[in-house]
């Protein structure tokens, strides 16, 4: 939250937060629904997938996925759950 909330004022903020936003792993957190509006860190050890992210919709926020299981369905799991709750927060939220 700090990162994102001071990273107009604090420059080594906003290169951590670009480095996130332009990163190489272009999977999980990041679809074609999220491309360009997320800055995430994703981490993975013997098969366990995860990510972390700030999502820029119009009222920004945060997600962290942690799976547990060595399986490859993660990384279809983490995108799906990125998209629906992108949808909600963009569609839904607040309420009108």
């Amino acid at each position: 939250k700090i990162l994102f909330e001071e990273k107009s004022s604090n420059s080594e903020y906003q290169t951590i937060y670009n480095y996130m936003k332009n990163t190489v792993f272009h999977e999980r957190m990041e679809t074609p629904t999220t491309s360009g509006k997320v800055a995430h860190k994703i981490g993975s050890y013997a098969g366990f997938l995860h990510d972390i992210g700030i999502l820029e919709t119009e009222h920004p926020f945060i997600l962290t996925v942690f799976t547990n299981g060595e399986t490859d369905a993660g990384i279809p799991f983490i995108s799906t759950l990125t998209d629906q709750l992108w949808t909600i927060q963009s569609n839904e939220y607040p309420k009108k």
